[in-house]
Parts: structure tokens; sequence; C-alpha cells
């Protein structure tokens, strides 16, 4: 019996698209609620996937996600998902995790997402007396950072 290595479960309200980093253009469809077996398109890229949702095959706009599931290090990822219409992104979660055998593969990444208000992608606590500044990179973040400096 042949077992694929990969198994990636959507439980999001909505279908994915998931590639191989490097090579985006090899996709698997994955519907919502459902599993589908996952394999390498070429050995020699990377062992991580980028994810993009369903609604988004149909436009002009690849909003495939910043970040990347690594699918040979075992615990949980946040991803932020950009959505077409431009409305706040989606945060995502993903758990790569070795499977049973039950699930007749060798390792599970089961994507679900996350509520933001009680599950916030990042928690920051100051118990100094002291304001502190941060901010988070974006693709613009030499000019964020240049009119930051300017500001303070």
């Amino acid at each position: 019996t042949f077992y694929p290595r990969y198994q990636i479960v959507n439980l999001l309200s909505g279908g994915l698209v998931v590639a191989q980093e490097c090579a985006l253009r090899s996709e698997t469809h994955i519907p919502s609620q459902s599993w589908v077996p996952f394999h390498w398109e070429n050995s020699s890229f990377p062992s991580k996937i980028r994810l993009k949702f369903d609604e988004q095959e149909n436009t002009h706009e690849n909003k495939w996600s910043s970040g990347c599931i690594y699918l040979d290090k075992i615990g949980i990822t946040a991803l932020r998902m950009p959505l077409a219409n431009k409305s706040k992104p989606l945060i995502i979660q993903a758990e790569t995790r070795l499977a049973t055998k039950r699930q007749d593969c060798a390792i599970m990444v089961v994507i679900w997402s996350s509520i933001e208000k009680s599950n916030p992608l990042y928690l920051m606590k100051n118990n100094s007396p002291f304001t502190v500044l941060c901010f988070q990179p974006t693709n613009n973040t030499q000019q964020d950072a240049t009119l930051e400096s300017r500001e303070l």
C-alpha cells in the first residue's frame, strides 16, 4: 500500500489553493471542510507551502500568503491571508503534526481560522513605566521607518 507523505486539511469556510514555494503555478485545490494528499512539484525546492483563497483564482490579483508553512517543522504557525476584496486580512492557523496510523499519511497539516479578538496573532505587554513604540514591517518598511523617525 502506498500512502502520501502529506495530507492537508482545510477546516475553513471556503476553499483553499496550496502550492509548493517556488512552484506556485502547480496548485492543488482543497475544498472547504475536506482534505487532499499533497505531493511535491520539485524535490529541489524548499519543503514549505504557500496558500491563497480559492475565490482569488478568477481575479487578476495573485494574493498568495506572504508567509509559508514549513512542512518539515512540527508546530503551529499563524498567517495573515490577504483577501481579494481588499478587506481586512484573515488570520489563519496551521498545525503541522505527525499523523496517526488511521490517517494514512506521514504528516498532517490542519488549517483553520483564528478569532483575532480572543486569540491575537501577537500579544505585547508593557510592564514598565515607559511608553514603547513598535511597528510591524510591511512592504513599505523603508518608507514607514523614515516617516516614524521624522515624527519622533
